[in-house]
């Protein structure tokens, strides 16, 4: 386990009732991994890469790296200078729609997904990746999004594989 939040398993069933009576039954046990990440300094030291080193060699999206001008330059001729540190902690929005997708095998083997995400090539390649597909038998379609503020950038795409390994799984949306 990673963090706190993570997922660590999936239950299908034909019911909500019978989901929740699955998920009641479910016994995890933890080990410990060592002192908690606090700190960005901390979670550097852990993961130099970052909390989403490139992963393009498993097709997944990759982190990109942007470039505009000479920063050494512009900030070695900058009239005024301030050196320290800033912090700004985590920010969490409420977001007014929750999770969710809802995956279907459909004409020739694809894969169907609705998913309400902000980036839909991201949910593509995350499915493709578990579901071992090339990209043109996953089709995403996302109708509206509506309270994202972010929050469905990255996530959405879990949520969407999950739902899409479950369809493929039990031929069953």
């Amino acid at each position: 386990i990673g963090h706190y939040g993570q997922f660590v398993g999936c239950i299908v069933a034909r019911s909500r009732r019978e989901a929740k009576d699955a998920a009641s039954r479910v016994k995890i046990e933890y080990e410990s991994g060592g002192a908690p990440v606090l700190t960005i300094e901390d979670a550097l030291k852990k993961s130099p890469g970052g909390p989403c080193p490139d992963l393009s060699s498993n097709g997944l999206p990759t982190q990109a790296t942007m470039k505009s001008g000479d920063a050494e330059k512009a900030l070695k001729s900058a009239s005024k200078k301030i050196k320290g540190q800033h912090r700004c902690g985590s920010q969490k929005h409420f977001y007014m729609e929750t999770q969710s997708a809802y995956a279907y095998i459909g004409e020739g083997g694809t894969v169907q997904v609705h998913s309400s995400n902000q980036w839909p090539q991201a949910v593509q390649d995350v499915v493709c990746a578990v579901l071992g597909l090339p990209q043109h038998k996953v089709c995403v379609n996302c109708n509206r999004l509506r309270g994202g503020f972010g929050g469905k950038l990255v996530l959405a795409a879990v949520v969407a594989a999950i739902s899409s390994l479950c369809a493929k799984k039990f031929l069953y949306p």
